[in-house]
């Protein structure tokens, strides 16, 4: 008898309080429909499971985010915003990019880099005029007529107009009278406009309206300032895009980890001190992409939900979002960086270049809307309102933007007869088939230097004291910090006791003691060691760039939660010198109380995008099936996570009675494999 209690005792204690649960059926469903015309040897898996995830999961956040008003104040102030554009005032005419009036003679394929907007006859010579014509609403009505201000690529701005951009966005950030700040108080807007701004046709006229709105509060503080455009495309082709010299003290300020530096250092947001992660996910926008959408015709085949994965221009912004990482990462919190701003001056550039197509193409882009409704989400039909004041979603289509209220310059191109992109901040490379203009690297310290040898000034817009010796001291740590950004960025990558930054933000509430750690155990197959294991299988092309380094390489093992809003990652490294290595690393999730268990995603992939399989313990705890990664973390002991990551620590290692630490297995719920060769599809 007690042979067979003692039996009964160890079965129940090795019964884990985490257990597998399936996978939502929304994401389930999501899955299925991008993998329906590719599959994960062409389509980087860690790309297509971001897209369903974070997709799902901000959709089943609107009901709370409809609870949560923004306030009078602020919805008073930007009512006030819209009405500045008098959007409802302008004539509707056509000036879109013209594709074949633009383009250089004789050359047949669409080259952006070359496309101009239309001159806009009888507004040449005039700066603004009044004229009487019939609106949108159909009144006769006196009718302003200005001449559009020009958004630029960021790296074209002058010095003066960089630091007077960024100083426009410090002075929003502290203008209080709007709670809990003017910049805040727009960025909340669009953290709770999932319904009217993600995943349907209203993406792009969506977030164009947005763009007025935050253009003109700046220019409330500082009337020259447009908001630039960032055209990724220009750091894609460096080996190294981390190493582009936007993310310098001087432009935007570092990128891996919290933001201390730059214009935007030490920003507090609403979730916590501003972090960005680059290079931990996702990839740049690339002309590949970009082409794959300039070959559709309308609106409805370049966004959801009836776009192809290669054509839908919303998946690739949403890569963008990911690669910068941190606050950038999650749809919700993205507009509280300000690097959110010029990425979607960049697509609603190149939807004006779309609309200028369909011009040629017999379509008007006015009108360009799709007819079938019955998969277009809430909010996002033609004549909903866009939240902007009385505006409607169709206005956002209207071409009373590009004609009358703000037009961009072309992307910075360079050719042999002239290898001069306009900036010193690129370069014209004239390597390949066409030459292009690229991103100066921080790899480059003199890229970072004035011709007379100095640090460039006008970083962050806001003054500081003027005097002799804080002006030297100012140029001295200017340049120190310019070193130590390139270090970082260098050694980022094989510093194996690197770790990824995390808000520590669950259901909009930054707070360390609401989560709690799992166990998580890693093992890293490298079949680049293996002769009988062909390394080609699933290569992305992120990653052929990286065949031959010999780096340390990095897998991120993730969660997101499936019953509260809440994403954790974390970082292995493994020497590629071993063909199989493991490491155990202990993830975060929201800490499960007596009434609530914790629901989770945990997934892992590698630095190239390749998914990793993940195994469960059975019910025994004795040994590991494959599994889906979808599992609930119950309070109920015996527990298998720790309060802190400390006591998931002690929990998986006990000394014997020698003192030599060991690892208890059945502690440890969930393992990834991760293989070079593959991508796993757990799903």
């Amino acid at each position: 008898m007690k042979g067979l209690l003692f039996l009964v005792f160890c079965l129940s204690s090795a019964s884990a309080r985490i257990t597998e649960i399936p996978l939502p059926s929304d994401v389930h469903l999501c899955f299925e429909r991008e993998l329906t015309n590719s599959n994960v040897t062409n389509v980087i898996g860690e790309v297509i499971f971001s897209r369903c995830v974070h997709k799902m999961l901000w959709i089943k956040q609107t009901p709370w985010l409809q609870k949560q008003p923004i306030g009078r104040d602020a919805e008073n102030w930007i009512t006030g915003l819209v009405d500045m554009s008098h959007i409802m005032d302008f004539p509707s005419g056509n000036s879109h990019f013209d594709p074949h009036k633009d383009f250089p003679s004789g050359n047949r394929h669409l080259d952006p880099h070359k496309v101009r907007p239309r001159r806009q006859a009888g507004r040449t010579d005039q700066s603004r005029s009044f004229q009487t014509e019939r609106g949108q609403t159909g009144r006769r009505q006196q009718t302003l007529r200005r001449q559009p201000r020009v958004r630029k690529e960021y790296r074209m701005l002058t010095e003066r107009e960089r630091f007077m951009f960024h100083r426009a966005i410090n002075m929003l950030k502290a203008d209080t009278s709007v709670a809990p700040n003017k910049y805040d108080a727009l960025a909340r807007l669009h953290y709770m406009s999932v319904g009217r701004a993600h995943f349907g046709p209203n993406f792009l006229p969506w977030h164009r309206l947005f763009l007025v709105v935050m253009e003109n509060a700046l220019r409330e503080k500082i009337p020259s300032v447009t908001i630039p455009y960032w055209d990724s495309t220009l750091d894609d082709p460096l080996l190294d895009p981390r190493s582009s010299i936007i993310w310098t003290p001087e432009f935007l300020g570092r990128a891996n980890g919290y933001v201390v530096d730059g214009p935007f250092a030490d920003w507090n947001t609403p979730t916590g001190q501003l972090v960005r992660y680059f290079g931990s996910g996702g990839t740049m926008m690339n002309w590949t992409y970009i082409y794959n959408v300039f070959r559709q015709n309308h609106l409805e085949n370049i966004t959801d939900p009836y776009a192809k994965p290669d054509n839908n221009i919303e998946d690739h912004h949403n890569q963008i979002h990911t690669w910068v990482g941190g606050h950038m990462a999650p749809p919700a919190l993205a507009a509280f960086d300000p690097v959110f701003y010029l990425l979607h001056s960049f697509i609603d550039l190149l939807w004006e270049i779309f609309r200028g197509l369909q011009e040629q193409r017999g379509i008007d882009p006015t009108t360009d809307f799709p007819r079938n409704i019955t998969e277009i989400p809430d909010g996002q039909r033609y004549d909903d309102p866009s939240g902007f004041g009385t505006l409607l979603n169709r206005h956002g289509l209207s071409n009373v933007f590009t004609d009358n209220i703000y037009k961009y310059d072309r992307p910075p191109s360079c050719s042999l007869q002239n290898p001069d992109c306009g900036s010193l901040n690129l370069r014209c490379d004239t390597t390949g088939i066409r030459p292009k203009c690229v991103s100066k690297s921080i790899f480059d310290i003199r890229t970072l230097l004035l011709p007379s040898g100095l640090p460039m000034e006008g970083g962050s817009g806001i003054r500081e004291l003027r005097s002799a010796n804080s002006k030297e001291e100012r140029k001295q740590a200017k340049l120190f910090e310019m070193i130590e950004t390139v270090s970082n960025v260098r050694c980022q990558s094989n510093n194996v006791n690197e770790r990824y930054v995390n808000n520590f933000g669950i259901d909009g509430v930054v707070d360390k003691q609401m989560w709690a750690y799992i166990p998580v155990q890693v093992i890293y197959r490298n079949q680049k060691l293996s002769r009988q294991s062909p390394y080609s299988d699933t290569v992305y092309d992120i990653c052929k760039r990286n065949i031959s380094n010999d780096l340390p390489s990095r897998i991120f093992v993730e969660s997101n939660g499936l019953n509260y809003n809440g994403m954790y990652k974390e970082i292995s490294h493994f020497k590629n010198d071993l063909a199989t290595a493991s490491e155990i690393t202990y993830l975060g999730v929201k800490k499960p109380s007596r009434d609530m268990f914790s629901d989770v995603l945990v997934t892992a992939y590698d630095e190239c995008g390749r998914m990793c399989q993940p195994f469960c313990q059975d019910d025994r705890g004795t040994r590991n099936r494959k599994c889906n990664g979808a599992v609930r973390i119950s309070k109920l002991a015996p527990l298998l996570y720790g309060n802190d990551m400390k006591l998931a620590e002690t929990s998986v290692w006990k000394e014997n009675e020698y003192g030599l630490p060991n690892i208890v297995e059945n502690e440890i719920y969930i393992t990834m494999l991760c293989d070079t060769s593959k991508s796993f599809w757990p799903w």
